[in-house]
């Protein structure tokens, strides 16, 4: 009979998913169950969507709400689940998950202005969304300002979204390097400028900033990623894997991030491949199928 979660357990399974560990933080979720208590709902219902399962993170998400509808997070969590659902539904399907949506985003922004999470997919919606179903680019900018005010950085990183969702490449880096100045010790911002030296292919600065991402938060899978990819531009790909498997042992796509520039290269990517086919993948991590097609891509 599985056991009840206690305070420490509920912290430890929200760190867990806070930090990408989907699968141990499921794991910890159905050893002790407690599907009565609106914690564990909203908790599961995060893992549930981690994974795809998306018709159950909808109605873990909503006996969540409706058991405690004072929490702003759990109305932002809702506004993901039924935001990925519109978003990966055909077109003529999108217009009742997208309202959902927005009533749920509407209700977390109601309950609490100040939750950054939710000002920033509320922002996306309206640059994003016609002008009959609310859009509206003058709002998205005033969101992107309030973020700003509660978090410079991520307000900068706002903008950038808002730039790239406007094809303007040379505004989206400016706001990148604003927000990396204006907090150098801010992970997504970090993360953001490694990603766009990436593009480019200036591995050197991209190591310099995924290592500092990785100084942030060690246990992230995204910086080793980073790292690995640069590894194999500039040496020291055994060390890079080593750490990416010390710090994120249950997450192997690091893996696939050095496999994929060494195939770019007309190398052997092989070996890394059937290593990550050797392990579960971590939710949101490529899919073993994903891995295999990568080596046939490259024949």
């Amino acid at each position: 009979m599985a056991l009840s979660l206690r305070a420490a357990d509920f912290a430890e399974v929200e760190a867990l998913a806070d930090g990408g560990h989907w699968k141990r933080a499921k794991a910890l979720l159905e050893s002790r169950r407690a599907p009565k208590d609106a914690r564990w709902l909203w908790l599961a219902s995060r893992v549930k969507l981690a994974f795809s399962e998306l018709d159950d993170a909808v109605k873990l998400g909503e006996k969540a709400a409706a058991l405690d509808p004072r929490q702003a997070e759990y109305q932002y969590h809702l506004a993901e689940v039924h935001g990925t659902i519109a978003y990966r539904a055909p077109i003529w399907k999108q217009l009742g998950p997208g309202r959902r949506c927005k009533k749920a985003m509407d209700a977390a922004y109601a309950l609490d202005p100040a939750h950054v999470e939710n000002l920033f997919i509320l922002m996306q919606y309206y640059q994003r969304a016609p002008g009959f179903l609310g859009g509206d680019k003058a709002r998205a900018v005033s969101l992107a300002n309030e973020i700003g005010k509660i978090d410079p950085a991520r307000g900068w990183l706002a903008r950038a979204t808002l730039a790239a969702l406007s094809k303007d490449a040379a505004a989206r880096e400016h706001a990148i390097r604003k927000a990396v100045n204006t907090n150098p010790g801010h992970f997504r911002a970090r993360l953001e400028m490694a990603a766009l030296l990436r593009g480019r292919g200036a591995w050197i600065e991209v190591r310099e900033h995924a290592r500092a991402a990785a100084a942030i938060h060690p246990g992230r899978v995204e910086p080793h990623g980073l790292l690995a990819a640069t590894a194999v531009h500039l040496g020291g790909l055994d060390e890079a894997l080593s750490e990416a498997a010390k710090a994120v042992p249950d997450d192997a796509s690091p893996l696939l991030s050095a496999a994929g520039e060494l195939a770019a290269q007309g190398k052997d990517a092989r070996p890394l491949v059937e290593r990550y086919l050797a392990q579960t993948p971590e939710a949101g991590a490529p899919s073993h199928d994903d891995a295999r097609k990568l080596l046939e891509r490259k024949r």
